[in-house]
């Protein structure tokens, strides 16, 4: 998940949840490699070179979340604006 969600709230990053204009920048971390990538209005605008294919695709959080979660990665917010 790219945030950690409790029972009635809505943290940048939970399901369901829009970012309202917001930006987040979110690390993703592999066995292999660590890499931050940016989210507006939950679509990835900037990424590092590694996965700068969700960027130039324009992937979504959610597909971003369902993929990282198949491959094993981890994904956490860094910080939100």
């Amino acid at each position: 998940m790219l945030a950690t969600c409790s029972a009635g709230q809505r943290a940048p990053g939970c399901p369901g949840r829009k970012n309202d204009g917001a930006s987040l920048l979110v690390q993703i971390t592999a066995p292999h490699f660590c890499a931050g990538l940016v989210l507006d209005d939950d679509v990835v605008t900037t990424a590092a070179p590694i996965i700068h294919y969700m960027a130039e695709q324009r992937w979504t959080r959610d597909r971003v979340r369902a993929y990282c979660r198949s491959k094993g990665w981890s994904v956490s917010v860094v910080s939100s604006t």
